[in-house]
């Protein structure tokens, strides 16, 4: 029996006809012999776009193609002058097109389709015999009666339907013979069938919507687990509050410090990367009573408002270490400066010695919280000075970046007791590309770029380019496959320009898009800890290329 494809059943075919015609044809033909029932098609002429519709298709792997017109009707009559007709059980007649006219044309567009989806060597002549043919399973030819343009092998009438086989086998003989392909080349049929008559059609989310779909989701998810957490810290003035990243620590922050802010509470929102200062003191400028600013900012603000205390020119990190905390409790005696509330964010990154002037500006009963995560302690430094705070607030729930990131990053440094919010993306798996030399990751890079760009359509505000290393040290050119390449900035870029920063640089920071690359086998800066933080900035999509021989133990 062979095999009908169809969407409906032989009994759930409406015209008569073709289910009588499919029915004798399924039954009688070897089952490695394929049926379809009305093939729809397109195709462009000279003349504009043409539609049509194919009543049968077989493909015989051992024999080729056939498309068959069907026509109903007890009298199939044709005249020169009048052209042709059927004449239903009913007694009704009504004209028709040219029945062979319509399955040589209908085999045109099934031979043309073939050609174009370039299955077959171009050129050659396609490697099976492909024909046409008509059936009439109510009707009966009479000899003699066929046009000039319809040799007898053509036509199957209900006489010969009796015999589908030896009818079929009949139209076949004549296409071998009269094409040269009575063998056809092996394996033809499979993809005739697979890329023209039955194609699999999906049409997915674009990976640009599946994006934003996701940083819809990772917006509610943290806002949901931010209403969950501040009822914590409303509850307790002061608060040590640690989670990884991902678990929203900065946004939970932010909402604090800016509720208090609002209630009146002169506050004091400190963090350690420049960045993220800047970035916070743009999106918090409208907030009244909020300062925001680094340790340094901070010590520089109040050095400037006393004649007092005046800072070296230019102040390395050494010296921030060492003397940052003197100048400040200096400045802070000088002006007299008080905070009702003291947020510190990134405090993981805040020097041991800084705890004790920073104290120094909220009194002993007034709000204190300081958010931090020991993964991220890229500084080695510790939390001992502020430890004693009355209230551990543990933020184990990742709502900011996608499963598979998290995973990934997670794995680097051993983290345990992180999990996923209740639905959260799981993402598009984490590339990672192993290079040799400079001009392959340089071409490594160039892909991505193009990828991310081109092929998925970002926006170069969406992007950022991640290296453990300094401009100077890293491989990082000028231009990266056709984009101006600079540091990166909070003013947006243009669409034809790309942003890159350092890893710890980019500290407190995320981005649509991270690609991380420079990472070196044996090199301090690649050592897990670092590419750590640079994977956690990724929230949706996260490329590593690394060194051949570096792996996440190195």
């Amino acid at each position: 029996m062979a095999h009908l494809r169809s969407p409906h059943d032989l009994d759930a075919i409406d015209t008569r006809s073709e289910q009588k015609t499919c029915r004798r044809l399924v039954e009688a033909l070897s089952d490695s012999v394929h049926v379809f029932l009305s093939v729809p098609y397109v195709i462009e002429t000279l003349y504009g776009t043409r539609d049509g519709e194919i009543d049968l298709v077989l493909v015989d792997p051992g024999r080729g193609l056939l498309v068959l017109e069907v026509k109903g009707g007890k009298e199939i009559t044709f005249g020169r002058d009048r052209g042709w007709f059927s004449t239903g059980h009913d007694g009704s007649a009504h004209l028709i097109k040219d029945p062979f006219e319509q399955a040589m044309r209908n085999l045109y567009a099934v031979r043309d389709r073939i050609r174009d989806e370039e299955i077959f060597p171009s050129g050659d002549p396609l490697p099976f015999a492909y024909g046409h043919g008509c059936i009439f399973p109510d009707a009966v030819v009479a000899r003699g009666s066929l046009p000039m343009h319809t040799p007898s092998e053509f036509c199957i009438d209900a006489r010969a339907l009796q015999d589908p086989e030896e009818a079929i086998g009949r139209l076949f003989k004549y296409w071998q013979g009269n094409q040269g392909t009575e063998s056809p080349s092996e394996g033809w049929a499979g993809p005739v069938v697979g890329c023209v008559l039955a194609p699999t059609f999906e049409a997915e989310e674009s990976l640009r919507v599946r994006i934003q779909r996701e940083q819809a989701q990772f917006i509610d998810l943290t806002e949901e687990q931010t209403n969950t957490y501040n009822q914590v810290l409303r509850a307790n003035r002061q608060a040590l509050v640690q989670g990884g990243a991902g678990t929203g620590k900065t946004v939970l922050a932010q909402r604090r410090a800016t509720e208090l802010a609002k209630a009146g509470e002169e506050t004091l929102y400190l963090c350690f990367n420049p960045l993220l200062a800047d970035h916070l003191a743009e999106d918090l400028s409208e907030v009244s009573g909020l300062t925001v600013a680094t340790f340094q900012e901070l010590t520089d603000m109040l050095c400037q408002r006393t004649q007092k205390v005046a800072l070296p020119e230019d102040p390395d990190q050494e010296f921030w270490d060492h003397w940052g905390e003197v100048f400040l409790v200096e400045a802070i005696e000088a002006t007299g400066t008080r905070y009702d509330a003291l947020v510190v964010d990134e405090a993981h990154d805040f020097h041991k010695t800084w705890w004790s002037s920073l104290r120094e500006l909220i009194h002993p009963e007034g709000y204190f919280y300081a958010f931090y995560d020991r993964e991220q302690n890229g500084c080695d430094t510790n939390l001992e000075p502020i430890e004693d705070l009355p209230t551990d607030v543990p933020l184990s729930t990742n709502c900011r970046t996608t499963s598979r990131i998290r995973k990934f990053a997670d794995e680097l440094v051993d983290l345990g007791g992180i999990t996923d919010a209740a639905h959260l993306a799981e993402g598009e798996p984490v590339e990672t590309f192993a290079f040799s030399d400079r001009d392959e990751q340089i071409g490594r890079l160039e892909e991505i770029v193009r990828h991310l760009k081109q092929d998925i359509g970002l926006s170069s505000s969406q992007i950022v380019l991640l290296s453990p290393l300094t401009r100077r040290e890293s491989v990082l050119p000028d231009r990266l496959a056709g984009y101006h390449v600079r540091p990166f900035s909070l003013d947006y870029p243009s669409e034809d320009t790309l942003y890159h920063s350092t890893t710890l640089g980019y500290k407190g920071m995320d981005a649509t898009a991270v690609v991380l690359f420079d990472v070196l086998e044996g090199h301090v800066a690649s050592q897990d800890a670092h590419v750590h933080v640079g994977c956690s900035r990724a929230q949706n999509l996260l490329y590593l290329l690394h060194e051949d021989g570096w792996d996440s133990s190195s």
